[in-house]
């Protein structure tokens, strides 16, 4: 037998073999099934809820003009604020739950605009005193954006009260509001129907009238 038929056969045998070999394919994945979380939606609609919810109080509110409205206000459950003492810069967090009262003790001019004989100009808190139910007092570098106007429940409806307020002032007659007044007058004293104290009473159970 020569190399070549040698050859021949090896190749013919190689061949039949792959022929007679059974040719096994590979079976295709399936698709894993991922069990999703339940209720997921609701979960996600929840936790932002419950981020954005506030804090009923019962609170009175002062008014320049003398009168007192008491009910129910919104107040997020958290307050953060810096202060100053002593020289010393501190951030804080205190809860609505645990403050007494909050007192405006002075007026800072925002806005003004002459308008004929009268000068409107605009005002808004610039100074104020935290009181806490244990004694401590806080001023605040900057007044609680949230007050600055608010929604008030009371026995009679709701209605929406400010801290900040407008007047016009007369160099003859003085402020519109309460003529006979100097220009100073609303450094420490505000308009008649913006509010300058609110006492605070205890969270509100029934959360409205």
């Amino acid at each position: 037998m020569n190399k070549f038929t040698f050859a021949f056969i090896i190749f013919e045998t190689i061949f039949h073999a792959q022929i007679i070999l059974p040719v096994s394919y590979p079976v295709e994945p399936t698709v894993p099934v991922v069990k999703q979380p339940e209720n997921e939606s609701t979960t996600s609609k929840e936790v932002i809820k419950n981020a954005s919810e506030n804090l009923k109080m019962a609170i009175t509110a002062y008014l320049g003009s003398g009168n007192q409205i008491n009910g129910i206000i919104s107040l997020p459950t958290e307050i953060y604020f810096t202060h100053n003492k002593n020289g010393i810069t501190y951030k804080k967090k205190i809860s609505p739950v645990d403050i007494a009262e909050i007192t405006i003790l002075e007026y800072g001019v925002k806005n003004s605009d002459e308008q004929g004989e009268f000068h409107f100009y605009e005002f808004e808190p610039s100074f104020f005193e935290v009181k806490m139910k244990n004694g401590l007092k806080f001023y605040p570098d900057q007044f609680f954006s949230f007050l600055k106007t608010f929604e008030i429940e009371t026995v009679d409806g709701t209605t929406t009260l400010f801290t900040f307020f407008g007047d016009n002032f007369n160099k003859k007659t003085g402020w519109e509001s309460k003529p006979g007044t100097v220009f100073s007058y609303h450094k420490k004293s505000g308009h008649i129907n913006s509010v300058f104290k609110i006492l605070f009473q205890a969270p509100s159970k029934q959360g409205g009238f």
